[in-house]
């Protein structure tokens, strides 16, 4: 992976560098459908999107999920990007109502085995602002799927997704949800 890094912008074209990389990740129109993904992995305080096209770190999403009649809105920051393959999707409202919703949707999931949730993502823009450089977890630090975004974001696609089935208890490649 590689990047540009500019030094001593001026603070009026760094924020017309936003706006421009804003717009290439929302495109030309901005009420384009939202990108389907496939939710692999799920936790309180984020969750893997099998994806092909997935978007860039610090990209902020907007994410709707729904199972059956249950349906959660929820915003995230990419954490974790593999070309081809997924990224990893940190929740960026660590609020005990927040972690509500998503355990009721976790439960849902659970005791409707073999549901598959629709799961839409918008991208919303590219977040510069010093959480979001900064490594560490915006929300929980005990969730072990950020927890693997935080130490396993240098690793390999192939790698990573070996990881993500260790947490799921899962040796081979199988096409599961794990909550």
């Amino acid at each position: 992976m590689q990047g540009i890094r500019f030094r001593d912008v001026p603070l009026q074209t760094s924020e017309k560098l936003k706006l421009w990389i804003g717009r290439q990740v929302m495109g030309n129109d901005a009420e384009e459908p939202p990108v389907t993904c496939k939710l692999t992995d799920l936790s309180l305080g984020a969750c893997y999107l099998q994806t092909e096209s997935p978007f860039p770190v610090r990209t902020r999403l907007q994410l709707m999920m729904r199972v059956r009649q249950l349906e959660l809105q929820i915003e995230g920051i990419v954490r974790v990007m593999h070309p081809g393959s997924g990224m990893g999707v940190e929740f960026t409202q660590g609020t005990s109502s927040q972690q509500t919703r998503v355990q009721g949707f976790i439960q849902t999931l659970v005791n409707n085995t073999g549901a598959i949730p629709d799961l839409q993502v918008r991208p919303d823009t590219i977040d510069n602002s010093a959480p979001a450089l900064s490594a560490e977890p915006i929300t929980m630090h005990d969730d072990p799927l950020l927890s693997l975004f935080l130490t396993g974001a240098d690793l390999s696609a192939d790698q990573f997704q070996a990881e993500l089935r260790k947490q799921r208890g899962v040796e081979e490649e199988e096409e599961v949800l794990t909550v």
